[in-house]
């Protein structure tokens, strides 16, 4: 089983998002936890496969919930990707192993 713990830069300018992800063979769990915010999300469907990624969150605000799709390689301490929206497109994202 592997542990980590990065913190990122979304796409919409900086955003502090600490990342703790496990795996345990292919399947990858976890959660998310935005700086300045109170709760923390669930990392859903998640698999690696390699040094590949993906995974689901959903983020809960006033208007409603939105599904984030994360996909990207983890490189050493490094993790890159992008996150999309059901309705728009990917994003990229960087992350550094804490």
């Amino acid at each position: 089983m592997a542990r980590g713990c990065s913190k990122g830069t979304p796409p919409r300018g900086v955003q502090k998002t600490t990342i703790t992800l496990s795996s345990d063979g292919a399947k990858l769990s976890g959660d998310l936890q935005v700086e300045g915010r109170d709760t923390k999300t669930t990392v859903d469907e998640g698999t690696i496969k390699g040094n590949e990624f993906t995974f689901t969150s959903v983020l809960r605000r006033q208007k409603g919930e939105v599904k984030l799709f994360w996909a990207g390689k983890v490189d050493g301490a490094m993790m890159t990707g992008t996150i999309k929206t059901e309705v728009s497109e990917p994003r990229a994202f960087t992350a550094k192993k804490q």
